[in-house]
């Protein structure tokens, strides 16, 4: 009986402390999947510390160039010994969590390439606060890798959350000093028309892309990346 209490009460309070996050204050997941990638990510930065060069860092966007964009990702990132720290399911106090428990302790990379903020408006954050949590990651990036420069992309159209998408992402140029912290607006290259996403770059939930939306994620960026990792 106080087995089933405590379980029942443990249950209740995550719930509470889950509908009570904030963007901007650092948060794990309690999911098995999070857990064991976080550890993954763990092992990754232990072992190879000194030799990533480029860490991409966000939720499902970035996680599935490993799926959807892994053949232009072995073309044109795994030679320039990038890694791609994504978790599908992210929001912003989650990768802070991440950042701040080690994913990046003792790392040299160049570039960190940060896309993240979609989960939490889908989770009906304010646009305002997904910035603060932004810049919160933003910041502790920068604490735990010296020099590193920051790449920080808006938030990609989707099929859903347009308006707060939008709402969000016209408060992220300021994070941008053009010396460590740099912002990139790929909007245009998603779209057939303002406020219309391209369908022929995305999969049928119209939020995940194709190849051919990772296509243009490299070409969009690559200006920019080449510039910043030389």
């Amino acid at each position: 009986m106080n087995n089933c209490f405590c379980v029942t009460f443990s249950v209740i309070l995550l719930a509470i402390v889950s509908i009570h996050a904030k963007p901007w204050i650092a948060e794990p997941r309690t999911d098995a999947r999070f857990q064991h990638l976080h550890k993954h990510y763990l092992n990754e930065t232990a072992m190879n510390k000194d030799h990533e060069k480029a860490i991409f860092i966000g939720a499902s966007t970035v996680e599935k160039w490993n799926l959807n964009g892994k053949a232009i990702w072995n073309k044109h990132y795994a030679p320039r010994r990038a890694y791609n720290y994504g978790i599908n399911g992210d929001r912003t106090e989650h990768v802070l969590w991440r950042i701040e428990n080690g994913e990046f302790n003792g790392l040299k990379a160049k570039l960190v390439v940060l896309l993240v903020g979609y989960n939490n408006l889908s989770h009906k954050d304010h646009p305002e606060d997904v910035a603060k949590g932004i810049h919160e990651i933003i910041k502790a990036i920068k604490s735990k890798i010296a020099h590193v420069k920051v790449l920080l992309a808006n938030i990609l159209p989707s099929g859903h959350h347009n308006s707060a998408i939008h709402a969000t992402n016209k408060l992220l140029p300021k994070e941008a000093d053009n010396k460590t912290v740099f912002h990139l607006d790929m909007t245009k290259h998603y779209e057939s028309s303002p406020g219309h996403i391209n369908t022929t770059l995305f999969i049928e939930d119209k939020l995940h892309m194709t190849e051919a939306g990772y296509k243009v994620w490299y070409k969009a960026m690559e200006p920019l990346f080449a510039k910043l990792i030389a």
